[in-house]
């Protein structure tokens, strides 16, 4: 397997802490946490921040912006990610039956393949 970029590893890393969680975010793909009035919510996106940027996290002006560029995403692939259309995730279901387990084989997919591809 050829070396993983930097963006590779983070998407990795991030991807089993949210399959372990994150202390003080709680893993929801369609709810903007309630202490934030940043538009953020404890999605792929929210936990990049939380991680990564604990600063903009705790502050107000956090949004997906900050994750696609830690993650290195182009628009359409962070949209993919973070913004599942519904009619393309598994059996129909909605976001916010979207699990922590879910979204981290997601992520994991992504990183290896460059494909998003929620299954």
């Amino acid at each position: 397997m050829k070396d993983l970029t930097v963006e590779q590893k983070r998407c990795l890393e991030l991807a089993r802490i949210i399959r372990e969680g994150l202390e003080g975010v709680k893993f929801d793909m369609c709810w903007v946490q309630a202490r934030l009035a940043c538009g953020t919510s404890g999605c792929i996106a929210g936990y990049a921040i939380a991680k990564y940027l604990p600063e903009i996290w705790a502050g107000e002006h956090a949004n997906s912006r900050h994750a696609e560029k830690l993650l290195g995403l182009t628009t359409d692939e962070a949209t993919a990610l973070f913004f599942p259309d519904f009619r393309n995730l598994p059996g129909g279901i909605d976001l916010d039956e979207i699990t922590p387990a879910m979204a981290a084989d997601t992520l994991t997919r992504f990183a290896l393949t460059g494909k998003v591809v929620w299954k």
